[in-house]
C-alpha cells in the first residue's frame, strides 16, 4: 500500500514537473512575440517622431531666417545648389545692399546650417501667389528641380519682415515614412504653417493646388 502510493506520489511529481516545463515554454515564446511586437511598433513610432520632429526644425529655421531678416535689415535667401539639389538648400544673404545690389553670399550663422538635410529630402519648393507672377531677381537656368520633377526654387526673406509666399514638401530620406511634410508661407503676414498628410491626403491637396494654379488672375 505504501509502495503504491510513493509510485503515485512521484507519477504526480513527474507529471507536474513536466506541466511546468511546457508553461515556461509557452510563456518563453508569448513574451518574445509581445517584445517583439513592441519593438517593431515602437521603431515606426520612433520613425514617425524623427520625422516629424525635422520637418518641425525646418519650420522653425523659417521663423529664424525671416526674423533676422528684419534684425540684420538684409535681404535673406534660401536656395538650392543646381548641381547638387539633393544637399537641400543653403541661406545667403545680401551683406551690401547699396554698394553691391543682388550680390548673396553664404550666410554662416549657427541656425543657418541647422537643417535636418540628412534625414529628409526636399521634393518642392515653389513660390505661389504674387510670388510666382511679380518679376523677382530669379534666374530660373539656376533653380533646379527635385527628385520627382518638382521646381526648387528660391525664397527671399525681405528687411521689412515680409517674404515670398511658398509652398514647401519634404519627405523622409530613407522613404521609410509615406507622409509628407506641407510647409506654406503666407508673404504678407509672414505666416508658416506645417501639415503632416498622408499618401491620401497629399494626393487631394495636389488636386487642389491644381486647381488653384488654373483659376483666372
Amino acid at each position: 500500500m505504501a509502495l503504491r502510493a510513493k509510485s503515485q506520489a512521484w507519477l504526480i511529481c513527474r507529471t507536474r514537473r513536466a506541466f511546468t516545463l511546457v508553461e515556461v515554454i509557452l510563456a518563453v515564446a508569448i513574451i518574445g512575440l509581445i517584445s517583439g511586437t513592441f519593438i517593431l511598433g515602437f521603431g515606426s513610432w520612433y520613425q514617425r517622431e524623427a520625422v516629424d520632429d525635422s520637418a518641425r526644425r525646418v519650420e522653425s529655421i523659417l521663423r529664424v531666417a525671416r526674423a533676422e531678416a528684419c534684425s540684420q535689415g538684409r535681404r535673406f535667401r534660401m536656395a538650392f545648389n543646381s548641381s547638387s539639389p539633393e544637399a537641400g538648400p543653403m541661406f545667403l544673404w545680401e551683406p551690401k545692399p547699396l554698394a553691391e545690389p543682388g550680390l548673396f553670399v553664404p550666410y554662416y550663422g549657427a541656425w543657418a546650417n541647422a537643417l535636418p538635410t540628412d534625414l529628409l529630402t526636399f521634393l518642392t519648393c515653389r513660390r505661389t501667389g504674387d510670388s510666382a507672377r511679380r518679376l523677382l531677381t530669379y534666374n530660373d537656368a539656376d533653380e533646379p528641380a527635385g527628385p520627382d520633377g518638382e521646381p526648387l526654387q528660391s525664397l527671399t526673406f525681405m528687411p521689412d519682415g515680409s517674404c515670398d509666399s511658398a509652398i514647401i514638401e519634404v519627405i523622409a530620406a530613407d522613404g521609410l515614412d509615406p507622409r509628407v511634410g506641407r510647409i506654406e508661407i503666407d508673404g504678407l503676414t509672414g505666416s508658416i504653417s506645417l501639415r503632416m498628410l498622408t499618401p491620401t491626403e497629399q494626393a487631394e491637396q495636389q488636386d487642389l493646388d491644381a486647381e488653384a494654379q488654373e483659376a483666372p488672375l
